[in-house]
This record gives structure tokens, C-alpha cells and sequence, in this order.
């Protein structure tokens, strides 16, 4: 009767653990249930790792400079090209500024002439036929003027040493004549460039072999 009795106690113990213990599982579970996020068909990113995306803004503005830099370059580009074609175009021809050679110019006296020329006077002309003093003065470098009433209607040389004032000399190219002053107004058969100013024949260039072989420029009447 004693070993029946204490067979049940035991059999009651262990039922009483086992029930325990199966009730502290489900408990724990449940808790670990709690913790855990809902799933809705994907996990929730954890709020301390969360990656954010790089700001379009910042990131637009950081390319846009670069974007209006080289459309800055382009239009510099384009406004130098157009400046470009601008100065390639020669000013017109200028009785005030144009009608120099060196340091003699048209309407000076023969007296600044005498003082200012290094070259040696070789031979002289005079004609007073038509009403008014007139003297071809001719040098030995090649240069002749022609004076009218004691001041310089004329000059035409054949030396380097007489520059215009854009820099033209003789022995430059033909193409060098139209950069500095255009196409001609006129050109004759022996190689002669004539430009004109309102409406007067006042600058003469000969041509020979595209090169540049004398300069003359003269004033009106």
C-alpha cells in the first residue's frame, strides 16, 4: 500500500514539472513573439541603420556649375570667334590718319620735309604750266614726292623704311594688303591696288610677284 502510494506521488511530480516546464516555454515564446516586428511581406528596417538616400538637390547642384561653366566656355568661345571675324574686318580708308608713310605724310611743308627725310635728294623737277607751283623731288632710295605750292601733294617709295600707319611695307605679301586695308577698289592691269575714300583715289599699292613692290599715297586736290 506504502509503494502504491508513493508510486502516484511521483508520477504526480513529474506531471507537475513537466507542466511547468511546458508552461514556461510557452511563456517565453510568447514574449519573444512581442519583441519580434509584424512581418507585412517585408522587414522594417532597423531605425538606427537606416540608409538614407543622397539628396537629388545637393547632388544637382554640385554638377550644375560644371554644366554652366561649359556653357560659359562655349560662349566665350562663340564671343571671341565673332570678335575674331570682327577685327579680320579693316576700317576703312582715313585721309586724316591713312596718307602717311613714316614719318612724312601729305600736306606737310617742304621745310618739315627737308628736316625729317634721311634720304639724299637726287634730282628735282619743276612745272608751272598749270597755274600753280608744282616739284617732283626724287631721292636715292627710291622715294618721290611731289610737292604743290611748297607742300607734299604726293608720296611714293620703294623702301622698307616708309611704314603706313597699320604697319604695311613694301616687300609684305598681298595678302598681308588685304588684312590691314580690304579688297581694293580697283585694280589695274599692271599690278596697281587703288583704294578709295569718299569717292577719291588716295592709296596706291604695286603688286609684283604677290609681294609688295612700292606704296604711294596722295591727297586731294
Amino acid at each position: 500500500m506504502y509503494k502504491k502510494t508513493i508510486s502516484k506521488n511521483g508520477v504526480l511530480n513529474i506531471l507537475f514539472w513537466l507542466l511547468a516546464i511546458t508552461t514556461f516555454i510557452a511563456l517565453l515564446t510568447s514574449c519573444s513573439g512581442l519583441q519580434q516586428p509584424k512581418d507585412n511581406g517585408g522587414s522594417s528596417p532597423d531605425p538606427e541603420f537606416t540608409i538614407l538616400p543622397a539628396p537629388a538637390d545637393e547632388t544637382g547642384q554640385s554638377e550644375q556649375p560644371n554644366e554652366n561653366e561649359s556653357t560659359g566656355q562655349e560662349s566665350e568661345q562663340s564671343s571671341s570667334d565673332q570678335s575674331s571675324e570682327e577685327k579680320a574686318e579693316p576700317e576703312p580708308l582715313s585721309m586724316e590718319d591713312d596718307l602717311k608713310l613714316g614719318e612724312l605724310q601729305v600736306d606737310m611743308t617742304k621745310q618739315t620735309l627737308e628736316e625729317l627725310i634721311k634720304a639724299k635728294l637726287t634730282d628735282s623737277k619743276s612745272d608751272n604750266s598749270l597755274g600753280f607751283k608744282s616739284e617732283t623731288l626724287i631721292y636715292d632710295d627710291g622715294t618721290e614726292i611731289q610737292l604743290v605750292d611748297d607742300k607734299i601733294y604726293s608720296i611714293s617709295v620703294t623702301s622698307p623704311d616708309y611704314p603706313t600707319p597699320r604697319g604695311l611695307r613694301v616687300g609684305d605679301t598681298a595678302e598681308k594688303v588685304k588684312e590691314l586695308y580690304g579688297e581694293p577698289t580697283a585694280i589695274e592691269e599692271d599690278g596697281l591696288w587703288i583704294y578709295s575714300s569718299r569717292g577719291y583715289d588716295l592709296f596706291y599699292i604695286t603688286i609684283k610677284d604677290n609681294t609688295v613692290a612700292a606704296i604711294k599715297v596722295s591727297q586731294v586736290m
